[in-house]
């Protein structure tokens, strides 16, 4: 289990460059399990600082399984893209801020529109040398208490 969790995290971040920006349903079949949710690499953006790995994660297209999930489910889906896909994608990274957003526009490019934006939830993580990450703070935004 936790082998195909690994080759599919992997192919994951290998494609992810390629998908990276796009939101065209039909070009983003590349997913990769996020704690309870299964999620598609064209909803995920990564950039590299110096010290950390910002994730931004557009959680619009699973509402309903983030609500199907139960309570906790953004907080259990952030800590999952980090062991997952950010970990396969950055695996020297030690700390990570994951953004879980709502995007409800983008521009003809399909990025988000950042005046759009409705965040849910931000989180720091840092990660271990075995790729678990540890929640190192919890900041709900927009009053969503998430």
């Amino acid at each position: 289990m936790l082998r195909a969790l690994l080759v599919l995290c992997v192919l994951s971040s290998s494609a992810m460059a390629a998908n990276e920006g796009s939101s065209s349903p039909s070009t983003c079949t590349i997913t990769a399990q996020a704690g309870p949710i299964l999620v598609k690499a064209c909803d995920l953006y990564f950039s590299k600082h110096k010290d950390v790995v910002f994730v931004l994660w557009d959680s619009l297209p699973y509402r309903g399984a983030l609500a199907a999930a139960g309570d906790g489910a953004l907080t259990r889906t952030a800590q999952g893209l980090v062991e997952g896909p950010g970990v396969a994608r950055y695996p020297a990274a030690a700390a990570f801020r994951v953004a879980v957003a709502e995007v409800t526009d983008r521009d003809a490019y399909g990025l988000p529109r950042w005046d759009t934006i409705k965040m849910l939830l931000r989180n720091s993580y840092t990660v271990d040398k075995k790729g678990r990450a540890s929640l190192v703070q919890d900041q709900p935004k927009g009053g969503s208490g998430k």
